[in-house]
Formats: C-alpha cells, structure tokens, sequence
C-alpha cells in the first residue's frame, strides 16, 4: 500500500546546480534515473543535440534548447558527475588554501571538515590534493604559500581572500589556467566563485538584533570591538559592520556606534584596552568575528552581545545566556560545497561562475544544541 507524501521537485540547471526546489504531493513511486536518451527521446531530437545543450557546446538552435531544457527540468535530470568522471580517466588535482585551525582560530577547523567530508565522497576518482595552510594574521606566510602554489601542478584551487589583495594578484595571472574558488571571504567583482555568507546581509541581520535587544533605551551606545592578530586580515569584518551600519541609516533612532581596532597576542586573555572601552557605559556589543568570548572574560557583568561562529568558547556562553545571539555562516558546509563545485567545474566540464551565498543562521541558547547536533546532514545544494 502507498502512502500519502508531500516532497520536494528538486530542479536543477545544465551546470548541475540546483536552481528550485518545490514541494509536491504524492504517492511514494518507483525512482528511475533518467538518461541523455530518455531526454532525447522525450525531446523528439538526437543525443548528440541533448549533449550539445547540457554542456553548452556546438550549434544548437535557441527553439531547441529550450526545449531540451525544458523536458530536463519535467524529468528532473541530475548530471552523474561522479560517474562521468570515472569513465573520463582524468586526474583530479587540487589545491587547498586556507588558514590554520589552532585554539587561537578554532573556525578554520570546520571548514576543513566539510572538505573533508567531500574528498571521501570522490575518493573513487583519486584525487591528488596538495594541502597548505598559513597563520590567519602572517601576511608573509600567506605570500610564502602562493609561491609554494607556483611550484605545484594541480588545476583547481580552494582559498578564502583572507588578504585580498595579493590573492587577487595570484587569481588575476591563473585565471585562464585554473579553476578556483574561494569560501568564507569574497573578492567583489572578481569574478571568481563564492560559497560563503553574504557578509553585508549578515551585518544588516546583527543590526536588527542589536535593535531589538537595546528597544527599551532612549539613546543607545553599541561597541564593536575588532578583536584581530593582523589589522590587515579582516575583509569580511569590515563588510559586516558596513551592512551593520547600513542598517541603522533607515532607523529613526540610531544607537551612537563606536568601532575600536585591538591587536591581540596569541592565546591572549586579558585585555586591558578593552577592558577600560567596556567601562564607559555601552549597551551592547557587536562582535563581527568569532572573539566573542574574548569580550565576556574582559567585562565582569552580562551585557548585550552579538557575534559569530559556533567555536567551543561561544556555544559554552551562548548556552549560559553570556551572548545572546550567535550567527552561524556552517562553515562545514562552505568547505564541502566549494570541494563539489571545484570538482563540478574540473570533471563537469561548466564553465559558468557562481556566487552562492548560504543561510543567515541565528542561534540562541533555546536552539543551539539541535542546531549544532544536525551541522554534518547535508548534501550539497550546487549539485555534481
């Protein structure tokens, strides 16, 4: 006997991504997996003209490609990228870029296990991975790795622009040779793909919370303590307070907002700067990274706060109600995705570019540990 279900079409484009997901009503049926035939059948033309529409290449008349494409969304097809790959014989060479994971910057650990987490999943394809890592605030380290990269062969790169500037210098003279993506930290107007947050959206977000903790104050006052080992390493920081500030321009009553930039040493605790900024009658608290427990141990009472990233430190206080709101940007799922669309465009054979700007994700102390229980159930969204 079926069962009644409601599911989800998922709907995906040519490059494999996916592009709609709509919920439909059911009975639970037999899955087929559609074929090029079954698409050039359906489409009354040869599979020859179907491969041509899928992979973007030869003539093709615009009439018949949006018919193609249109028995491709009906039939649901999911290009095997996995499988098309096996069968193509071709070596998967990667790069891997990003900073150190240590207990000054526990985030760079989950990204690492999203990438993890894809290799095993193209583990059969045998990919030959090339693993470099630098110290978030040591520039030239940073610039020691990108020489290191020239040395190396591999055809696809995975970095985050946590010094912009001189990756995009790097990306500017191998973008015609090599597939790269960045995660985390983006490169406006580059052109290169992106998964991560959208750093602006998310400052507009905290704006919002900071709002809604300090509504019952005539005049709020709002700290935002940027908390870094290198000033010169923290792009996605300043893009989260623009969008923080963008946000109170549209308020009738905007808080008075004060920026302060600390140097902090490794494993630093004690901060006497901040302690005394902390001491001249603020509000709340905007932490644009993920330092926020650096802010509880430097103020001896509760005060409003906001920050990012579900490192040990603020899933201990954000249980304990010492921050109330952590916006989490599933770094595991950024490292996994950026390892399916490299591996996408290598063996996919799509040339198209992607911005795919993840979930603004809002955790509270009510709903942490579910959210932290559920982090690894995910597929990926972009498709292989």
């Amino acid at each position: 006997m079926c069962e009644n279900i409601i599911f989800l079409k998922q709907i995906y484009d040519i490059s494999g991504r996916l592009i709609k997901a709509e919920p439909n009503f059911g009975k639970i049926l037999e899955s087929k997996k559609v074929s090029i035939k079954d698409i050039a059948s359906k489409s009354g033309v040869s599979i020859g003209t179907v491969d041509r529409v899928i992979h973007q290449r030869g003539e093709v008349s615009e009439k018949t490609r949006k018919k193609v494409l249109n028995v491709i969304e009906k039939l649901n097809y999911q290009p095997n990228l996995i499988a098309r790959s096996l069968a193509s014989k071709k070596k998967l060479r990667l790069a891997i870029l990003l900073p150190n994971a240590n207990s000054d910057n526990e985030y760079w650990y989950f990204p690492q296990v999203g990438i993890k987490k894809a290799l095993n999943e193209i583990h059969d394809h045998g990919p030959v991975v090339h693993q470099l890592s630098f110290d978030q605030g040591n520039r030239k380290q940073f610039l020691d790795q990108l020489e290191k990269l020239e040395s190396l062969e591999y055809d696809g790169l995975l970095s985050a622009a946590i010094f912009p500037d001189e990756l995009g210098e790097f990306i500017d003279c191998h973008r015609k040779s090599k597939s790269i993506i960045l995660v985390d930290t983006n490169i406006p107007g580059s052109g290169i793909d992106f998964v991560g947050q959208d750093a602006i959206k998310s400052g507009h977000v905290a704006g919002r919370l900071i709002e809604l903790l300090t509504a019952t104050y005539d005049k709020s006052k709002i700290l935002i303590p940027k908390l870094v080992s290198n000033p010169q390493s923290m792009p996605i920081l300043l893009k989260r307070i623009e969008g923080f500030k963008q946000y109170f321009k549209s308020v009738e009553n905007p808080p008075v907002i004060n920026e302060v930039t600390i140097t902090i040493r490794s494993h630093q605790k004690s901060i006497p700067e901040l302690q005394e900024i902390l001491s001249q009658g603020y509000q709340a608290v905007f932490v644009p990274n993920s330092r926020s427990y650096l802010v509880s141990e430097n103020i001896p009472t509760k005060i409003n706060m906001i920050g990012y990233d579900l490192i040990d430190q603020n899933v201990k206080l954000l249980s304990e109600g010492g921050i109330d709101f952590v916006i989490s940007q599933q770094p595991e799922r950024q490292g996994y995705m950026a390892v399916m669309r490299l591996f996408n465009k290598l063996i996919g054979k799509t040339n198209s570019t992607m911005q795919y700007h993840l979930p603004i994700d809002i955790l509270m102390k009510e709903n942490v540990e579910n959210y932290i229980n559920k982090q690894m159930e995910f597929k990926s969204d972009i498709g292989y």
